[in-house]
């Protein structure tokens, strides 16, 4: 019976901790859609971007889409093994 509690326990926290990660990965898609918002106005020649012809002020903002999205992606890589530790834990029993 104790077991069956805590086992309930368990999968109680980990559900929310799944619907956490769940709407982290919804902010997350929706900061993308952003940043494909920002990005998409630069013009991609044969899948590089010209930047010769952009001018300062554009190539400032570029380089700081590409920032942000890097620190994004980070965040999200940590968050993962997050998740994928607490799924490893929950099939171990532990």
């Amino acid at each position: 019976m104790v077991k069956e509690i805590r086992a309930r326990a368990m999968v109680k926290e980990l559900s929310q901790q799944h619907q956490d990660m769940n709407d982290r990965i919804q902010v997350e898609k929706d900061k993308k859609k952003e940043l494909d918002k920002a990005l998409s106005k630069y013009k991609y020649i044969n899948g590089k971007l010209p930047i010769d012809t952009l001018s300062l002020e554009e190539l400032v903002e570029f380089k700081t889409s590409l920032l942000s999205l890097k620190d994004n992606l980070a965040v999200k890589e940590n968050e993962m093994e997050v998740a994928s530790s607490f799924i490893l834990l929950s099939e171990t029993g532990i």
